[in-house]
């Protein structure tokens, strides 16, 4: 059977001491992912390096169909795809959303109004911001073999930041990172 797998996990009420340190909340945290896994058959048989080689080979993706975070004010929500490329490093795209992370930019001394964020993103990338991201997005270009892309959005009080991953490498904004994208297996 070819179908696809559907997954979901959900938790509520959880105590996350790392995020509450990390946000300054002890609100309890709640979530939900819904995934797809296409290619199920090939996950079955071997090691699970084989099975996930199989899964590859044959074109197997996991599909987010709705993820959602929620800890006090703050949620974080994504969806997107996501699979394996030759090196064995996850490659895809996710598009994410974050409301009410308030309180976690300005411990981290981060403008928190739009318009702060759009100037100081506009900057950095020496101009102004696009004015709307779903124009943005519809302009950018799909994402090459090899890459894992975070995108959040800047709209309607939300931050935008892009995350990339190409070749194992990562890039946020304009900035590299020396955080590599490393085989799963």
């Amino acid at each position: 059977d070819d179908s696809p797998l559907e997954v979901t996990l959900a938790f509520a009420g959880a105590s996350v001491p790392l995020v509450d340190r990390l946000i300054g909340s002890g609100d309890p945290a709640s979530g939900e992912i819904r995934t797809s896994i296409s290619q199920p058959q090939f996950l079955t048989r071997g090691s699970i390096p084989e099975r996930l080689e199989s899964w590859r080979v044959a074109g197997g993706e996991i599909g987010i169909a709705n993820a959602r975070f929620v800890k006090g004010a703050a949620t974080i929500g994504a969806t997107g795809t996501l699979t394996l490329d030759q090196e064995h490093r996850l490659t895809g795209e996710i598009d994410a959303s974050a409301a009410g992370a308030g309180g976690l930019l300005r411990r981290f001394g981060i403008p928190t109004q739009v318009s702060a964020i759009g100037a100081v993103l506009g900057s950095l990338l020496g101009g102004a911001p696009k004015a709307r991201p779903e124009q943005a997005a519809a302009e950018d270009p799909p994402a090459a073999v090899g890459t894992l892309r975070l995108r959040f959005k800047l709209d309607d009080g939300r931050l935008a930041v892009e995350l990339k991953g190409a070749d194992g490498n990562t890039v946020v904004g304009p900035f590299s990172l020396s955080l590599r994208l490393l085989p799963i297996y």
